[in-house]
């Protein structure tokens, strides 16, 4: 009765043992059955440079070699379109405007030209120049008829007189009068002096009444000319002078360009 006993306690211990083993080789096949996680990468991605951006400059009124260095020191390049045919042109309008936001490299077109202050200066320079090509011409034209003595009038003392009396209303008029150089010195110049005038020749200089100031358009013209001589001159009126006198006064007398002249004698 005993062994019975021993036998069916082998027999559980056996069941146990086998029943153990079904459950850890179910256990290695649900282990095997899991998926496996992906392996993650330690590697550093890619990294983008960062873009620098660039304020365009304004170019206005620069030349294209000041605006082209101007943008080659933000390293920007240049094209260039336009009037260049003078180097004193400037930049009229650019491309990107100024303010803009570029980058390294960007190319830049101007259109050069003449500007609106270049071209009033240049059309006043044009006025001016015309204007001063006409000047000489009227006056070459004026010199050529003070040297004709044949365009100058022969007159009597009493339209002399008459000039005299308003030289201002007579500027321009040409007329041969007569006198007697009156003053000649360091206080008039070498190129003016200060004579007693007629409109006829007299015997006698004191009969000379007009006072009378006489310039030349060059000393050379009056060099011979000294104080006291008598002189038949070629006069154009070019108005009245008042100045003062030695005695602390003033007079007014007419004053006139002398063109040509003879020496009649001298009186002292």
């Amino acid at each position: 009765m005993q062994r019975k006993k021993v036998l069916i306690v082998g027999g559980i211990a056996a069941a146990v043992l086998a029943i153990g083993g079904i459950a850890a080789a179910a256990s290695n096949n649900d282990s095997a059955a899991q998926p496996q996680a992906p392996a993650v990468s330690t590697a550093s991605a890619p990294t983008t440079p960062p873009v620098t951006k660039i304020t365009m400059p304004s170019l206005a009124g620069l030349t294209p070699a000041q605006a082209t260095a101007k943008l080659s020191t933000l390293g920007l390049k240049i094209v260039v379109a336009g009037d260049t045919s003078n180097p004193a042109f400037g930049v009229l309008t650019q491309e990107p405007a100024a303010s803009t936001q570029v980058t390294d490299g960007t190319s830049v077109t101007v259109t050069v030209g003449e500007s609106p202050g270049q071209a009033a200066a240049r059309q006043a320079a044009e006025a001016k120049a015309a204007a001063d090509a006409e000047a000489a011409r009227v006056a070459a034209e004026a010199a050529a008829a003070d040297a004709d003595l044949s365009t100058y009038q022969e007159i009597d003392d009493r339209t002399w007189a008459l000039v005299a009396k308003d030289p201002k209303a007579h500027i321009g008029e040409k007329y041969v009068v007569y006198g007697k150089v009156t003053q000649f010195d360091s206080a008039t110049g070498t190129s003016a002096f200060r004579a007693n005038t007629g409109g006829e020749q007299q015997e006698y200089s004191y009969k000379y009444d007009v006072n009378t100031m006489i310039s030349a358009a060059d000393p050379a013209q009056v060099s011979e000319i000294v104080e006291d001589d008598l002189v038949k001159m070629y006069v154009r009126v070019t108005g009245a002078l008042t100045y003062s006198t030695t005695i602390g006064g003033s007079t007014t007398a007419p004053q006139v360009q002398i063109n040509g002249h003879e020496l009649l004698g001298h009186d002292d």
